[in-house]
C-alpha cells in the first residue's frame, strides 16, 4: 500500500542528471555505455540501472513480498501543509518507540508529494482504522480527490484533523524528522491520544485483512 508507505522500499543504484527545459537538451548521449543498463525517464530525471536489472527487480519485489508477510495495522496519518490546508495519507508503517517518553513512528517516501507538508509542520495525528474502515484506507491512499470531502474530523491539539470512529487517535508533536534511506522516519511525541475497543483493519501480503480470534487451548 502505497502512500501507505510500505514497510520499505529497495533501490538500486542509480545515476541522476537533472533536466531543463530547452530544447537541446531532449537529445541524449551516452558513451560507453555497458550493455547491462537499462534507462528510464521519471519526473525529469534521468535514471540510469546498472548491473543485471532484471535480477535487480526481481530481488526488490522478493524483498518487499518477504516484508509483506508482517502484518500491520492501518493508519491514516494527517497535518496542516504551510498553508493550512489539511494534508493525509494512508500508511502501514506506524509502530511504537518510546513510553517514557511516549514517543511513535512511521515512515514516508522522499518521492511522497505529501513529505513537505510533513517536514514542515509542527505536529500531526495518527488514526488507527477499524476493520469497517477499508474505503476510508483506500480513499486517503489516492491522490487527485479532496480525500477529506465527508469525512468527519475535528482539530486535533496541533490542528491537524483528527478522525471520528476510528480506533485510536495519537496526537502528537513532531519530534525528529529523520533520513532513512529512501525514505523519512518522522517521531512523533504524544500529547493527547484516545482508543475505543474495537477490531483493526489489517493488511498483510499486499491485502487487507481482518481479525480472526482463536480459540481457547483446551
Amino acid at each position: 500500500m502505497r502512500n501507505h508507505t510500505g514497510p520499505v522500499e529497495g533501490g538500486s543504484r542509480q545515476h541522476k542528471s537533472r533536466l531543463g527545459p530547452a530544447p537541446h537538451r531532449r537529445r541524449y548521449v551516452f558513451n560507453a555505455r555497458p550493455k547491462a543498463q537499462v534507462i528510464y525517464m521519471k519526473k525529469n530525471i534521468i535514471h540510469v540501472m546498472e548491473g543485471n536489472p532484471t535480477a535487480e527487480v526481481n530481488a526488490m519485489h522478493n524483498y518487499r513480498r518477504a516484508l509483506g508477510q508482517f502484518a500491520t495495522g492501518i493508519t491514516i496519518v494527517t497535518a496542516l501543509d504551510a498553508q493550512g490546508k489539511p494534508v493525509g495519507l494512508t500508511a502501514n508503517s506506524f509502530t511504537s518507540v518510546s513510553l517514557k517518553p511516549r514517543l511513535i513512528s512511521w515512515s514516508l517516501g522522499k518521492e511522497s508529494k505529501n513529505a513537505p507538508a510533513f517536514l514542515e509542520a509542527e505536529g500531526f495525528c495518527v488514526n488507527i482504522l477499524t476493520s469497517r474502515q477499508q474505503v476510508l484506507s483506500d480513499r486517503f491512499a489516492n491522490g487527485g480527490i479532496d480525500k477529506y470531502e465527508g469525512v468527519d474530523w475535528e482539530p486535533s491539539t496541533c490542528g491537524a484533523p483528527k478522525l471520528k470512529g476510528v480506533a485510536a487517535n495519537f496526537e502528537c508533536r513532531l519530534h525528529s524528522a529523520i533520513e532513512a534511506g529512501d525514505h523519512y522516519m518522522f517521531l512523533g511525541e504524544v500529547v493527547e491520544y484516545s482508543s475505543q475497543i474495537v477490531d483493526p483493519l489489517l493488511f498483510v501480503a499486499g491485502s487487507y485483512a481482518r481479525v480472526e480470534r482463536a480459540s481457547a487451548a483446551s
